[in-house]
């Protein structure tokens, strides 16, 4: 009951940072107070993607919550532990997490208060449609999966990598269809930006955030404005499809980071998410 006062607390005194007259979306925002994660409002796996072939597997198990955080947990299996069949696929044994909304959401100000994972590891908070629950529409041409990255960054680099800069990922991406996730995005077609950071992401906790509208995508980190985009930015009219809301983390060579040079000793490494808040205009 005490835990379910303070969500409801925290929620109740939480204000936007955007000038104007907004609402909490209470159905899809969490202040992630509770003894494990609303089951309801999340999914702790991805339907239909179950994570990078051959590097990691994205598990349920390593998502969880605890003192009023969302914790992603990033890890290694022991080589001996690598089943058999997965050794011969070439999987590498690294684990991954991932939460999705069950719920679609389109328009309002998204916003998350992050501290990424302390290793070489992908963090990422964003918006994502993957056709997942519309298989013919998925596997078929001539339709498209979207996705909105509202942040994409490197938890920490390598020790041998300290003289290279943080940033984070302001893409957008239309996928076109038939769409197969992490194998097929050669029909990718992005839009967007990298941004340098002035701060390690893993040091301490920041909120990105990501405005969307009708007319506009805009970016904030630490409610300064870091980026923006015409919504209507690709020729089939841009952003306009409910998309779910997703914070995940992934083994990957992406900012510098390299899967061989990986070091397992930073693991196992946690992604803290002290809540997430979706505002909609009154």
């Amino acid at each position: 009951m005490t835990l379910l006062f303070l969500a409801a607390l925290a929620s109740a005194s939480a204000v936007c940072p955007l000038p104007g007259d907004w609402t909490l979306d209470t159905e899809v925002s969490d202040e992630f107070d509770g003894e494990s994660l609303d089951k309801g409002k999340w999914w702790d796996y991805a339907p239909h993607w179950p994570g990078r072939p051959g590097v990691y597997r994205t598990l349920a198990k390593n998502v969880s919550q605890k003192d009023g955080e969302l914790l992603l947990l990033t890890d290694k299996v022991p080589e001996a532990e690598i089943p058999y069949e997965a050794r011969m696929d070439g999987m590498q044994g690294y684990t991954c997490a991932l939460v999705k909304s069950r719920r679609k959401v389109r328009y309002g100000y998204f916003e998350a208060r992050i501290k990424a994972t302390p290793a070489a590891v992908r963090n990422a908070f964003w918006l994502y449609d993957p056709l997942s629950d519309d298989l013919k529409r998925k596997y078929s041409p001539g339709d498209f999966s979207e996705e909105i990255d509202i942040c994409e960054i490197l938890g920490r680099h390598q020790p041998g990598d300290a003289s290279q800069e943080y940033r984070t990922s302001h893409f957008t991406h239309h996928y076109m269809t038939p769409y197969y996730e992490g194998v097929c995005n050669n029909q990718d077609v992005p839009l967007g930006v990298m941004k340098k950071l002035d701060f390690c992401p893993s040091a301490e906790y920041h909120t990105y955030g990501l405005l969307w509208t009708e007319r506009e995508l805009v970016w904030y980190i630490d409610n300064v404005e870091s980026a923006r985009m015409p919504t209507a930015s690709y020729g089939n009219g841009g952003f306009r499809r409910p998309l779910h809301v997703v914070f995940d983390t992934e083994v990957n060579n992406w900012s510098g980071a390299k899967v061989a040079d990986l070091d397992a000793r930073t693991l196992p490494a946690v992604q803290r998410i002290d809540w997430f808040r979706r505002w909609v205009r009154k």
